[in-house]
C-alpha cells in the first residue's frame, strides 16, 4: 500500500511538478477505486485534492462537475481534510441542487443529461424524469446553480488562484506536511517522538469573508493574517467566553512567525495537533505566556476546549489520541 511518506519523503522540494508526477504514478494504478484500495487515506485524499485543484485551474468548478464527475463524491472529504470548510460548504450547496437520483459518474448518459439540464433551459435532454420538471422550475434551478457555482469559484480564487500562496498549491503542501506525521498513525512509533521536540497545541485557520465594523464591511482574513492561514492558539485570555485568543502565525507578506491577540471569531476549524516545527516551538518557548507541553494532561486540556469550540474534532481527538 502506497503512503505519503513513501512517495514524498526525501524530496528536497515539493512543487507543482512533483505533485503532478506523484499523481500520474497513482493514476497508473487504475480507477479511483483502485487507487483508494492501494493507498492510505491520507495519500488518496491528497490525490483527490491535487486533481481537484488542477482541474479547477483548467476550467473552474462547473468543468469539474461536468467532465470530472468521478472526483465529485470524494471532494467534500478532501476539502475538509485540507481545512477548507468554507469551500466544502459552498461545494455542497451546489451538490444540493442536483436531482436526488444523481449518480456522479463520467461517461454516463443520464449524468450528462443532468448537467445539460442544469446548465441551460435551451438544451434538450432525453431523461424522462428531468422532462417532467416544468420549464419555470428548471429556469429557477439553472439560475441557482449558476449563482452557487459562481460563488464557489469566487471563494476558490483566493485559495487556489494564481495570486494565492504558491499559486494555489500551498494548501496541498501544508496537508502533506501535516499528514505525513499522522499517516497510518505513524506517531505511535515512540522512537520518532523521543528523538524530536514537540508539544500539544490547539490550532485553527483564519476565516475568509466576514463582516467588520459598524458598516458591516466585508473583510477577507484579518489585519495580520491572510484567509486560511494556519495559527497556533493559546486560550490564555479567559474573559467572556475567550472572546480574545493569543495566536502564533505567519503574517501577510512575511515569513517569520509573530504572536498577537485576535478575536476568536476570526478563527475556524479548531483542532488539536502535535507540533514539531522548530520555528513554532522556538516562538512558543520565547513567549511570555505558558503554552501546552507534551503530557496527557496538556492533551486532555486542549480536548476540553474543543468540546465547545469544535465538538466533532473533540470526538475525533479522543478516538485518535485517548481511547
Amino acid at each position: 500500500m502506497y503512503t505519503l511518506k513513501e512517495l514524498f519523503q526525501g524530496m528536497a522540494v515539493i512543487d507543482e511538478t512533483q505533485l503532478l508526477t506523484v499523481s500520474d504514478k497513482l493514476w497508473a494504478l487504475g480507477t479511483l477505486e483502485d487507487i483508494k484500495q492501494n493507498t492510505t487515506a491520507e495519500l488518496f485524499y491528497q490525490h483527490i485534492a491535487v486533481n481537484t485543484i488542477g482541474n479547477w485551474k483548467a476550467g473552474g468548478w462547473w468543468y469539474i462537475f461536468c467532465e470530472q464527475a468521478n472526483l465529485v463524491p470524494y471532494i467534500p472529504e478532501a476539502l475538509e481534510r485540507c481545512h477548507l470548510q468554507q469551500l466544502k460548504d459552498a461545494f455542497e450547496r451546489v451538490i444540493a441542487l442536483f436531482p436526488e437520483f444523481t449518480v456522479f459518474k463520467q461517461d454516463d448518459a443520464t449524468y450528462y443529461d443532468i448537467c445539460n439540464f442544469l446548465q441551460s433551459v435551451s438544451i434538450k435532454v432525453e431523461n424522462e424524469r428531468l422532462n417532467q420538471i416544468d420549464k419555470e422550475q428548471r429556469r429557477e434551478l439553472v439560475k441557482q446553480v449558476r449563482n452557487r457555482v459562481n460563488q464557489l469559484d469566487e471563494l476558490t480564487e483566493s485559495v487556489w488562484g494564481e495570486c494565492a500562496p504558491e499559486s494555489g498549491w500551498k494548501v496541498i503542501l501544508e496537508y502533506i506536511s501535516e499528514s505525513m506525521l499522522e499517516e497510518d498513525n505513524v506517531l505511535k512509533d515512540s522512537d520518532i517522538e523521543s528523538e524530536q521536540e514537540w508539544c500539544w497545541c490547539l490550532v485553527g485557520n483564519i476565516v475568509d469573508a466576514h463582516e467588520y465594523g459598524e458598516q458591516h464591511e466585508i473583510k477577507h482574513g484579518t489585519k495580520h493574517f491572510a484567509p486560511g492561514a494556519k495559527v497556533f492558539i493559546n486560550m490564555v485570555y479567559g474573559g467572556f467566553g475567550h472572546e480574545k485568543i493569543l495566536v502564533i502565525g505567519v503574517p501577510r507578506h512575511q515569513r517569520n512567525y509573530i504572536e498577537v491577540v485576535i478575536p476568536r471569531i476570526y478563527v475556524e476549524n479548531f483542532r488539536i495537533q502535535k507540533v514539531f516545527k522548530p520555528a513554532v516551538l522556538k516562538r512558543i518557548e520565547n513567549s511570555t505566556y505558558s503554552w501546552w507541553g507534551k503530557t496527557d494532561d496538556d492533551r486532555d486540556d486542549i480536548i476540553k476546549f474543543l468540546d465547545w469550540l469544535n465538538p466533532k474534532e473533540a470526538e475525533n481527538a479522543r478516538q485518535k489520541y485517548v481511547e
